[in-house]
């Protein structure tokens, strides 16, 4: 009986996050921001695009904080109708409920930061590379 709220607490975080979020970025794609209701002027424009990008970087990092707050949180009453709920407010428009977390928490964070995110980056991009020419390479030459 528990397994049924929360697989419609998963699909409405899913939908609200994902699903509905990425139908607007098509439109977009499709038709520039009139097709989704925006204004056409140049500087309107780029600040639809801005709080697209603010969305989903928003988004990335809740949903890596989900995977490990989960762990220890899972048990807790109510805990999936907040993250539906949150999630809902980042997405809602004239909310900009991501635009605000952006600009108050995630955007001062990363540039606080930047330097030792950059290195780390840069390091596991290293990292994957010569770890996949490794396996190509192995398993070109067992072929």
């Amino acid at each position: 009986m528990y397994l049924l709220p929360c697989f419609v607490l998963h699909w409405g975080s899913v939908s609200a996050g994902y699903l509905y979020p990425a139908y607007k970025c098509f439109k977009l794609l499709r038709g520039g921001p009139e097709a989704i209701g925006a204004a056409s002027s140049a500087g309107e424009q780029r600040d639809v695009v801005k709080g697209i990008l603010k969305y989903w970087i928003v988004m990335a990092g809740f949903t890596a904080g989900e995977l490990v707050a989960d762990t220890f949180i899972f048990w807790l009453p109510l805990v999936g109708m907040a993250k539906v709920g949150f999630v809902i407010w980042l997405v809602m428009p004239g909310i900009h409920g991501a635009e605000v977390v952006y600009d108050s928490f995630v955007e001062p964070y990363l540039v606080k930061h930047e330097r030792t995110l950059d290195k780390y980056f840069q390091q596991a991009r290293a990292v994957a590379q010569k770890s996949t020419h490794s396996v190509s390479k192995s398993a070109y030459d067992r072929w």
